[in-house]
């Protein structure tokens, strides 16, 4: 008797570890370019899954030695802006609907595109 409940509590764990999270994965945030963009600026960085198997990542806006200040936009404005010297840095975590957030100001924030430009 004892040997059908471990197996069937072995078999429940195997099924659950088995089970896709839909937050193992997310498809790319939408990069917009504007006519300040410059090429190569978006970079993904440190992509690894958390204890619960869900995706994060780094993305890391970029400027360049003529241009250095960067500004980092969020859903075209709405979500937020960010500036900074040579790079600015958030960290995206992939939520249960496979879309991106990150927080902003102590509030989660889905992003659904992104823009890196020069100041």
């Amino acid at each position: 008797m004892l040997v059908a409940i471990l197996l069937s509590f072995l078999s429940t764990i195997a099924e659950f570890s088995s089970a896709q999270l839909s937050c193992d994965s997310c498809d790319a945030p939408v990069i917009l370019k504007s006519p300040n963009s410059i090429s190569g600026n978006f970079t993904f960085e440190n992509v690894e899954w958390d204890t619960k198997g869900c995706i994060l990542a780094t993305l890391t806006c970029h400027g360049n030695e003529e241009h250095p200040v960067v500004i980092l936009e969020f859903n075209s404005g709405q979500g937020g802006t960010l500036s900074g010297e040579e790079r600015l840095s958030i960290l995206l975590f992939c939520n249960e609907d496979t879309m991106w957030t990150t927080s902003v100001l102590g509030r989660v924030l889905v992003v659904t595109s992104l823009s890196c430009d020069i100041a």
